[in-house]
């Protein structure tokens, strides 16, 4: 009897750089492939938090400016036998300064 771990990694990521989410989904999907895991992908919906300034500090009410920040969501699921530390650790090498990550992991003993 064959014992093996299935395992499912789960990344939340956040940036506020489309082109980083999806070179980080890009490289994510080639590192899983090199290691024969299953890869797959959810596009989140944008976060946008949206603030108004006031241009004058006096009289002017009607003098505004508007500025908008974006959240770029996504979630990657992992699937197959790995080693956790390493796969963590090789993620770690591709992420960017601005990219924020929360890991989440899952594992079922299976048996043959």
């Amino acid at each position: 009897m064959i014992q093996y771990q299935e395992s499912k990694l789960f990344l939340r990521f956040q940036t506020h750089n489309k082109e980083n989410s999806k070179l980080f989904r890009k490289t994510l999907k080639l590192l899983s492939k090199s290691k024969n895991l299953q890869f797959s992908s959810i596009s989140l919906p944008i976060e946008r938090k949206r603030f108004t300034v006031l241009k004058s500090p006096h009289v002017n009410k009607k003098a505004k400016e508007q500025y908008e920040i974006r959240f770029y969501n996504g979630l990657i699921v992992i699937k197959g036998n790995f080693l956790k530390k390493e796969l963590i650790q090789s993620i770690h090498a591709f992420m960017s300064s601005d990219l924020l990550v929360k890991v989440s992991f899952c594992s079922n003993l299976c048996s043959n």
